[in-house]
């Protein structure tokens, strides 16, 4: 009554064969993984556009940006410490939507959340606003005065 695998015509698998199937999983996982990190990487991209493109025609209407000097915060945020102080309600005017990133709230490999940071200086005369990509770094938009804002 007790057969052996091979015994049944069902042969057992070698070693060989589970680490090739290990590897292929592993090389799947890594390709599909990358995907989406692209995916994610051009939203964000687009997403700083528009942003950008928002500011500009806040500019134009209001002469400043929204103000938040002194601190960085996160446009997303809607309450906390990382909320921008009235980020959300000036700019809703000037863009149907405020992005949101797709990994928000969660945090980078530091304290840092992968968000939408923004700041300005000389009471809103200029702005920065940077992201985090993923595998890619920090890219950031600013307007004229804004490229000496430290992130």
């Amino acid at each position: 009554m007790n057969k052996s695998f091979s015994q049944r015509g069902i042969s057992k698998l070698t070693l060989i064969e589970i680490v090739v199937a290990f590897v292929f999983l592993i090389v799947f996982i890594n390709y599909y993984w990358g995907s989406l990190a692209a995916s994610r990487n051009i939203k964000r991209e687009s997403d700083l556009n528009l942003l950008k493109k928002s500011l500009e025609w806040y500019w134009l209407s209001e002469s400043s940006y929204p103000a938040q000097d002194n601190k960085w915060c996160c446009v997303e945020e809607k309450v906390g410490e990382d909320k921008c102080d009235n980020f959300l309600e000036e700019i809703l005017e000037y863009v149907t939507a405020v992005p949101e990133d797709p990994l928000y709230p969660r945090k980078f490999k530091t304290d840092q959340k992968y968000c939408y940071h923004y700041k300005t200086i000389n009471n809103g005369r200029d702005y920065k606003v940077y992201i985090i990509m993923e595998k890619r770094g920090i890219i950031e938009t600013y307007s004229p005065g804004g490229k000496e804002i430290e992130i």
